[in-house]
């Protein structure tokens, strides 16, 4: 029933009696479901109360007056010994505040205010502590009324030993249930709330680790040549090295060639030298003949002329050997100017054999230069099989990071599935409440309508008393007036009687 019908129940302003507060009590408790309970400030859950309540209801052992003593004083209550043989009004009220405080409910929140302020302005003989002590008695029953056991304002008003000691039996049990079960629920929080800050820690971590990773790793990309190029420019130097041995090759049978050439000259002009030098001597050795004496120079004179003839005959024999050899030199003359050019070509040759010679000191130098870029590739694969290694070991690290924060993850998603369950359980719960509200406001209602139709037919039986009470004194002045004129007949009569017997 929302508040805005609240209005529409009329109550005749008479005294209140026991019934008329049980009933005020019964529009409260529905009107507490329609809050929905704003003032419990920070228990696990409402239905979570609830739940306990149903579980406590089985299996409840009675309790003595020492017992329920010694409890209150364990839960901070403040009692004596006396307040169980005759309980009284404050210490079921102080009872029952510690207890609601232990739950966290608050009766003073604000959610209540406009509720009791209606009420106490609708209504102004009902005061504020009545309006209390309604609260507390609905709060209360709403937990026990599980058990079948009801609680009303007349238990706090005006208690009774055994009635008070069955409440404090339950209450008591319920309570320090309730606190073990609200102790392990915030260490459970804080061991969550632990846990997720350390999650939130590790994955801070994570983060840094993550990004000094992907750091490491561009370094390592801008540090490193791609191996592409490296074994590109590698095969182009192979196939160079591989050119020059070739053209080494070329040029070495070249020069090898050139060097027979030249020996071949060499032969020929020492064996010219050589026949040049024999002719020579035989000249000297005319000569020598000719300064020796004059005798032997007629005999021989005759002996050469016979010899100048035969000589002669020779010698038109040599010439003809002359033309012959003049021949052969002008062929040889055409071989030195050939042997010239060759001699040219050899110059070039040589040039050539320099350069090539400079070209092998510089294919040389290259060839150190190659190997030292060998040394240097071996040394930047070395380097790069060492940053590999880093790399991998990083990565090895961060699998393991990896590994610890899924881990973590799994409990946390385990924790929070419990957490889920948990809601789940207590959302069911609520649902049921919900339901069982619902069945208790159509009850409230029906019992409001009930209440009504009394309160209706009680107006009417007031209106009926009314008249009838109307009808009763007119008919009742008729019966006086009538037993009136009826007396002074009988009067005047009895007056002429008695006239009449004196006479």
């Amino acid at each position: 029933m929302p508040p805005g019908k609240l209005s529409k129940i009329q109550v005749p302003p008479t005294n209140r009696t026991a019934t008329d507060v049980g009933v005020y009590s019964r529009v409260m408790l529905c009107l507490l479901d329609l809050i929905s309970l704003e003032c419990v400030s920070s228990i696990p859950s409402y239905s979570y109360i609830k739940r306990i309540a149903f579980k406590m209801a089985e299996g409840m052992k009675k309790l003595s007056e020492e017992e329920l003593y010694e409890c209150l004083k364990s839960l901070n209550v403040p009692t004596r010994r006396s307040d169980f043989k005759t309980p009284t009004k404050d210490f079921i009220i102080r009872v029952f505040e510690c207890f609601l405080k232990d739950l966290q409910i608050d009766i003073e929140h604000p959610a209540l205010r406009p509720f009791n302020t209606i009420k106490h302005l609708e209504y102004p003989d009902i005061y504020e502590d009545g309006q209390r002590l309604i609260l507390l008695s609905m709060i209360i029953d709403f937990i026990t009324n599980t058990d079948n056991l009801a609680i009303y304002p007349r238990d706090i008003i005006y208690p009774k030993p055994k009635r008070t000691k069955k409440i404090l039996n339950y209450l008591i049990v319920f309570w320090r249930f309730f606190l073990v079960k609200y102790a392990t629920f915030q260490t459970i929080s804080e061991d969550f709330n632990r846990e997720k800050a350390k999650y939130d820690e590790l994955l801070g971590l994570n983060k840094e680790l993550e990004e000094k990773c992907n750091s490491f790793l561009q370094i390592i990309k801008d540090e490193c040549p791609n191996k592409d190029e490296l074994i590109s420019l590698i095969a182009s130097k192979s196939e160079k090295c591989k050119e020059m041995e070739k053209q080494k090759e070329i040029l070495l049978e070249e020069y090898n060639g050139v060097k027979k050439k030249e020996k071949d000259l060499k032969a020929r002009l020492t064996s010219t030298e050589v026949s040049i030098v024999s002719v020579k001597e035989q000249i000297k050795e005319l000569d020598e003949l000719i300064l020796s004496s004059p005798d032997k120079l007629s005999t021989e004179i005759k002996r050469i002329k016979d010899s100048i003839h035969e000589e002669d005959l020779k010698i038109r024999d040599k010439e003809n050997e002359l033309k012959e050899k003049r021949k052969n030199i002008d062929a040889l003359k055409q071989v030195v100017e050939n042997n010239s050019k060759d001699l040219e070509d050899l110059e070039n040759i040589s040039n050539c054999m320099n350069g090539l010679h400079e070209t092998a000191k510089n294919y040389l130098q290259d060839f150190q230069k190659y190997q030292e870029e060998k040394e240097n590739v071996k040394k930047l694969e070395s380097e790069l099989q060492m940053k590999e290694e880093v790399h991998c070991n990083h990565e090895q690290n961060f699998a393991k990071i990896n590994l610890k924060c899924k881990k973590q993850k799994e409990t946390y998603t385990k924790t929070l599935q419990d957490l889920q369950r948990t809601l789940a359980q207590e959302q069911n719960d609520l649902f049921c409440m919900k339901a069982t509200n619902m069945e208790l406001e159509q009850r409230n209602t029906d019992e409001t309508s009930s209440v009504l139709e009394l309160i209706e037919k009680c107006k009417k039986a007031e209106i009926t008393t009314d008249e009838m009470m109307a009808k009763f004194d007119l008919r009742e002045e008729e019966i006086i007036t009538t037993f009136k004129t009826d007396c002074e007949e009988i009067k005047n009569l009895v007056v002429k009687e008695y006239a009449s017997e004196k006479l």
